[in-house]
């Protein structure tokens, strides 16, 4: 595994230390979308394990696939950490919910610039 990327945060008056693991920086604002209070650069990215079964397909038609993801096989998980909390995908999130981890956020609601490109959350949601 690559080196965490720690960046320090006060999270409910209590500095903490946060790992991004998703494939972008996230950049994270007050309520209010305009204030930024801290950038996590990505440490690497969680991959949820998954097959992929072709349900329809046929030449020079759009192939329509069944996805099933496996929530036992989640790759590039650190390990849990006192302190830290862990920056994941919402898809990373829902599936590791079953492995009882309680250091785990995800991007809250998006901000984005005037063009509608996102480019950060409002907080980090649990």
């Amino acid at each position: 595994m690559t080196e965490l990327n720690i960046v320090k945060a006060q999270i409910g008056g209590i500095e903490r230390e946060l790992v991004n693991m998703t494939p972008h920086p996230v950049t994270v604002f007050d309520m209010d979308g305009v204030t930024p209070i801290v950038t996590v650069p990505s440490s690497g990215m969680v991959r949820v394990a998954e097959t992929v079964e072709t349900v329809s397909d046929g030449e020079g038609q759009v192939p329509l696939v069944e996805i099933v993801r496996d929530p036992d096989k989640i790759e590039g998980l650190p390990a849990w950490a006192l302190g830290r909390y862990v920056i994941v995908s919402d898809l990373a999130y829902q599936a590791a919910k079953t492995l009882g981890r309680d250091d785990l956020l995800r991007p809250g609601p998006a901000v984005r610039d005037e063009t509608g490109r996102i480019i950060g959350c409002k907080g980090l949601a649990i």
